[in-house]
């Protein structure tokens, strides 16, 4: 049975191995088929193919090449970028675009458009929210004290420009890993901070330069720190800027209990002491709101930022003065004169009571001359007067004449 079986086993893949063979030859013949068959027809539109292949190709060649397509979010955003600053932007989603450029200029660009400058790994990410945070600072100021904040405030200082290193690594602490103050944007942050302004305009889409050199849009950036009065610790601060009569808070951090509301609360007073009109705050949340932020849409909060950018871009925060007492800023009591200050006024007001003083003396040799003609008049008067008759006054009576002063101007009537 072991022989028998061996032989079926032998047969059956013979047979296995014909009925491969032979299939496999079937198809090499069928493949052959197929093969000659395209080849003659191949030969046959070849010059068609040929033709229009050419074809294509040079119309693939003329066309230029076509842009992605846009979402509605995307092209929505797009419609706020001008038209100098769209070769260099790409609208990346949501609310932002994208940008490898990090140039301080150009980032100034894009601040007095309206877009706020993020960062992520090796891109500039600008973006315009939808809805911005903002309170009003004029004619009507929205700005809400809390009693908490203003009890609290007297512990703290305020001061500005003063520690910009200090801060940005405060808010690299804070924020740690999701803090979006990459280097490169650091550095043109550092660039901006230290020129003191940058003058932005609007450029001219193939020459790249001004349209109007005469019409320029100041942008300047600023630190603000507040120290704790005991341990002269930096308890609190942010980093914003200013373009005209809009200051725009960045980011900021916090290190000691309620020194982030009295900031806010102090650096609103100031604000509003120097006449901004609008504070912009960015995404709302609500802290914000408790302090009266409200959301302004985008298309409003852009054509805010045109219409003051170049007509009040004059507008500073106070970088020069010493530290103020954050108590003292939120009940609006005036900063301490300095020295300094105090000898410029003096010396201002002297000049002015000289040049008054001037003034009034020169009235006074005016006022005697004019009195010295006058008497002068009168005196030749008398004496034609003294040739001639009387002047009768009434019921037949000599006129009697009018005494001057000589030290008036006019004519003083009888005593």
């Amino acid at each position: 049975m072991t022989a028998s079986n061996s032989k079926v086993t032998e047969v059956s893949s013979k047979m296995k191995n014909t009925s491969i063979n032979s299939n496999s030859n079937s198809n090499i013949r069928k493949n052959k088929g197929s093969t000659e068959t395209s080849r003659q027809s191949s030969r046959q539109t070849g010059t068609s193919n040929s033709s229009s292949a050419n074809s294509s190709t040079t119309t693939s060649r003329r066309q230029p090449p076509q842009r992605r397509r846009l979402s509605a979010s995307q092209q929505s955003l797009q419609d706020y970028v001008p038209n100098y600053l769209q070769p260099f932007l790409n609208p990346y989603h949501g609310e932002y675009l994208y940008t490898p450029i990090f140039q301080p200029h150009f980032i100034a660009q894009l601040m007095a458009e309206g877009f706020l400058p993020v960062a992520t790994s090796g891109m500039l990410l600008p973006k315009l929210h939808l809805e911005r945070s903002t309170i009003q600072l004029r004619p009507q100021c929205d700005l809400h004290v809390s009693k908490s904040a203003r009890k609290k405030s007297k512990r703290f200082t305020l001061t500005v420009n003063q520690e910009f290193d200090k801060v940005i690594q405060a808010c690299h602490d804070q924020h740690g890993s999701h803090c979006w103050l990459y280097p490169p944007l650091v550095q043109a942050f550092r660039d901006i901070f230290s020129q003191g302004m940058v003058e932005a305009t609007t450029m001219d889409s193939t020459t790249g330069r001004p349209t109007n050199p005469r019409r320029v849009w100041k942008v300047r950036l600023y630190t603000i720190e507040v120290w704790n009065v005991e341990s002269g610790e930096l308890a609190g601060g942010e980093i914003g800027y200013t373009v005209g009569s809009i200051y725009t808070s960045l980011t900021g951090f916090t290190r000691q209990d309620s020194a982030g509301s009295v900031q806010l609360a102090a650096l609103g007073r100031i604000l509003t002491e120097r006449g901004f009109h609008l504070w912009d705050l960015g995404m709302m949340m609500d802290y914000k709101r408790d302090i009266g932020a409200k959301a302004m849409p985008r298309d409003v909060f852009v054509r805010e930022v045109h219409r003051v950018r170049e007509t009040e871009g004059h507008l500073t925060l106070p970088v020069r003065q010493q530290a103020r007492n954050c108590k003292d800023i939120i009940d609006q009591i005036a900063p301490p004169v300095s020295q300094q200050q105090a000898k410029s006024k003096n010396s201002a007001s002297k000049s002015a009571a000289k040049i008054e003083k001037i003034a009034t003396n020169s009235d006074i040799s005016d006022a005697a001359a004019n009195a010295t003609n006058n008497v002068s008049n009168h005196s030749n008067s008398s004496k034609a007067s003294a040739h001639s008759p009387p002047v009768s006054g009434g019921m037949g009576m000599p006129m009697k004449k009018k005494k001057v002063r000589e030290s008036g101007s006019e004519d003083l009537p009888e005593e």
